[in-house]
């Protein structure tokens, strides 16, 4: 792709997308199945765990999902959960609705195509529910409700993203330009995440913050006032390896929220990777053993060669990796000799030659402890240079 700035709404990318929306050809996707058939169960006042189960059943990638999330920080107490009844025990039959509303979530990010903008767009949907659902307490919102419209808010983001793919299929002559499909993206999606709000007939609650989060009018409702300050969390979560307790003093937490929601987003990435289609789910591996030559190396958890690391400084790390790396991805890394484990975002990958990629990462929601050992190696290869 291109990176040439275009802001005008008059350009033949922007018609195209307006003449979509106009004629009504927008592929809106119907409501996740799942989530309808487990909120007919919990409709009943008699339900019981195997009614939930057999509600999901059927839907072999959510129950997947749900396994994995059941055994993630998040959810995790004591022992691994094997079964789907223990999982729903474990994470409370209340909460599998909206789970399986981020799971549909996850599902319509994935793809081949402007990959890179729609992975963003999930994590930080994804990364915003769980922060509204923290924050829900303190705004005297009910949790579920709030970790719904944090994973919502932005959802015509990813109808402008499938709309755009369709687009640059019919019509080649359209370019997809990195920052022209950005552009239209923030432009459009309110409009289609109402459009979305719609099909879907969400409550009017939920359509409000989607209709509305931009509209300094309208920000007074304690929803979208939620909604916009875990906007707030999660660019800090995006832009920085590790969200303290004085940076959420900041956002406007007092003491006590910040304390808990900066142990809350520790959580964020095990989430995420729960919830990712395109994730390797496979056991660890035997990582390839470290050359003499090699200073340092990167070892994905999932499994895979070891990565020689070249460069590595207070925001990122640059390492090499044999296979081309999914711009967007989250991958959970082991750094070798240091044995600190740690998630990160794939900015970048650059082909250099047969077999070699610069792989640039981002590290994402370090703990505090390991933002210090990450400082640490820093000053240690900047007194070695």
């Amino acid at each position: 792709m291109t990176t040439q700035h275009s802001d005008d709404r008059g350009s033949p990318l922007a018609k195209a997308l307006d003449e979509a929306v106009s004629r009504g050809t927008i592929r809106v996707p119907p409501y996740p199945s799942t989530a309808l058939q487990l909120q007919a169960v919990l409709a009943k006042d008699d339900y019981g765990t195997q009614a939930l189960v057999d509600a999901m059943r059927t839907d072999q990638v959510f129950t997947g999902n749900l396994l994995r999330l059941a055994n993630s920080p998040m959810y995790r107490r004591g022992t691994d959960v094997t079964s789907i009844a223990l999982a729903v025990q474990r994470v409370g039959a209340r909460e599998l609705t909206r789970l399986a509303m981020a799971a549909s979530v996850s599902a319509a990010a994935s793809g081949p195509a402007l990959s890179a903008f729609k992975r963003r767009v999930w994590r930080e949907s994804l990364a915003a529910a769980v922060v509204c659902e923290g924050l829900a307490v303190s705004a005297g919102l009910e949790p579920g409700e709030a970790f719904v419209a944090g994973l919502l808010h932005d959802v015509g983001k990813l109808l402008a993203l499938s709309t755009l793919e369709e687009l640059f299929k019919q019509r080649p002559e359209l370019k997809p330009d990195d920052a022209a499909v950005w552009f239209e993206v923030e432009r459009t999606h309110v409009k289609l995440g109402a459009l979305l709000a719609q099909r879907w007939q969400l409550p009017g609650v939920l359509g409000a913050v989607i209709t509305a989060h931009h509209d300094e009018r309208e920000q007074g409702a304690p929803l979208t006032r939620t909604v916009l300050q875990a906007d707030a969390i999660v660019t800090m979560l995006e832009q920085h390896v590790e969200v303290t307790v004085p940076m959420l003093l900041a956002a406007g937490l007092n003491q006590l929220e910040a304390e808990r929601m900066a142990e809350r987003l520790l959580t964020v990435p095990g989430f995420l990777n729960a919830l990712d289609a395109d994730a390797p789910k496979s056991g660890p591996a035997t990582p390839a053993p470290r050359k003499a030559t090699e200073w340092m190396c990167l070892e994905p958890i999932a499994g895979g060669e070891s990565w020689p690391v070249r460069t590595l400084d207070g925001k990122s790390v640059l390492a090499t990796a044999t296979r081309a790396q999914q711009p967007g991805s989250l991958i959970e890394f082991s750094l070798s000799p240091a044995q600190l484990k740690f998630w990160a975002v794939v900015h970048d990958c650059v082909e250099r030659g047969p077999a070699s990629y610069e792989v640039f990462l981002k590290p994402f929601a370090l703990s505090a402890e390991n933002a210090r050992r990450w400082d640490a190696l820093v000053s240690a290869q900047q007194a070695a240079a």
